[in-house]
């Protein structure tokens, strides 16, 4: 019976149906978004810009603290945050919103990362490196104020990040005040076994990074503290006043540094720069729907043909 009826099926008839239908459905189930957008770019300076290693390291081009920003912004995280930020419900699951739009509907019946993906889009700008925030959203205001958040949670993450590489980076500056301050014959390095409680006990990477560059710090403060006694007879020829001239002047080096990482770790970020500001959308986005018509119509145009062929060689084949 479906082989007579694909035989006798008029091809353009039906491709005619199945576009009205889907013109229909376009126009009806699916509301108009607006889009608002801005444009910032991620500071070129040598910042330090990711969950560092327990000493810290460095990331230089812009090129790479872009990406690092675009990575964490379409990030399950992200979007965690921003549900958190934003009255989700509203905005995307008000009845003002046609069904197959919003948010928990049949098209959208899975986790709100994947809805989340669908109205913020993050775009290099491969000659700039400029970083390109694109949101989505019913009215006006809400694009607008969605694309604001996403601009706060950049700035949030760079803070986060520079605190957490500042503070690793004082924990080696007081690991090398103690190191300056020992025993220039002594070669055993520092030794330092962190709690593997912390591993269990932490709920994120960065609270585990953190923890344990607080151990290191109060391991090296406390190995700091026990190194009173005097200079090792071991000195031999060596004055005991030039040794505690170098190391003076030593640990007044690493002091200063310590003094600029703390100023880094309570400033606020000043890695972005905003070059677009976003602005109140004026028009809905197009729906396009005399391309998405014409594209059903060749497609089911297409699968019928295909059907039909196949069927009659398939009937030459078995005769």
């Amino acid at each position: 019976m479906f082989k007579k009826f694909t035989l006798k099926l008029s091809i353009f008839n039906f491709s005619i149906l199945i576009s009205l239908i889907g013109f229909i459905f376009m126009t009806t189930m699916r509301s108009y978004e607006f889009k608002a957008e801005s444009i910032f770019e991620v500071s070129s300076e040598e910042v330090e810009i990711a969950s560092q290693g327990l000493l810290g390291s460095f990331i230089g081009p812009s090129s790479n603290n872009a990406n690092i920003v675009k990575s964490f912004l379409e990030s399950r995280e992200a979007s965690s945050l921003f549900k958190e930020s934003l009255d989700i419900n509203k905005i995307f699951s008000n009845g003002n919103i046609a069904y197959f739009s919003r948010y928990g509907s049949l098209f959208w019946d899975q986790s709100f990362h994947s809805y989340y993906r669908d109205k913020v889009k993050i775009i290099i700008d491969t000659e700039t490196n400029a970083v390109i925030v694109q949101t989505f959203a019913f009215t006006q205001e809400d694009s607008l104020r969605i694309n604001l958040e996403i601009i706060n949670m950049a700035s949030d993450f760079l803070d986060r990040t520079t605190r957490l590489a500042s503070f690793n980076a004082k924990t080696q500056r007081v690991c090398d005040l103690y190191y300056v301050n020992t025993d220039i014959f002594e070669n055993n390095g520092i030794t330092f076994d962190p709690d593997e409680s912390i591993i269990s006990e932490s709920t994120s990477a960065n609270e585990l990074l953190l923890q344990k560059a607080i151990d290191f710090q109060n391991f090296c403060i406390q190995m700091l503290n026990k190194k009173q006694e005097s200079a090792s007879n071991s000195l031999g020829i060596f004055p005991l006043y030039e040794i505690k001239s170098i190391n003076a002047e030593a640990s007044k080096k690493i002091l200063l540094e310590i003094f600029e990482d703390s100023m880094n770790s309570v400033s606020a970020s000043n890695q972005l720069r905003i070059i677009a500001e976003p602005i109140l959308p004026e028009l809905p986005e197009s729906k396009k729907l005399f391309l998405y018509t014409l594209l059903i119509f060749l497609s089911s145009t297409i699968v019928l043909l295909s059907l039909r062929i196949l069927i009659r060689l398939t009937d030459e084949l078995q005769t």
